[in-house]
């Protein structure tokens, strides 16, 4: 009984010191390479991701147009030939 608690006591003494250390070291690492970072280039890199994004959007809308006119002009085809515009199928 007294060396289950004195065992239980030192691996709850061991797993804090470990934590600690893994804390200290993150906390050590993460300010050393925070000054390495090149914002600049962050920044030119994110404005190229928006402008390419936008270039598609504006394509994808164009298109999106281009197929509503072919759309309309098929339902006016059919219209004019008699046509269901939903066919059965048998």
């Amino acid at each position: 009984m007294e060396k289950e608690l004195i065992i239980t006591i030192q691996l709850i003494f061991f797993v804090v010191v470990a934590l600690t250390g893994v804390a200290i070291l993150i906390f050590c690492l993460r300010h050393k390479e925070n000054s390495s970072f090149d914002w600049e280039a962050f920044e030119k890199c994110v404005k190229l991701i928006h402008k390419q994004t936008d270039e598609n959007l504006d394509m994808l809308s164009k298109m999106n147009k281009e197929k509503d006119k072919i759309e309309e002009k098929i339902r006016d085809r059919k219209k004019k030939l008699g046509m269901s515009i939903i066919t059965k199928r048998t």
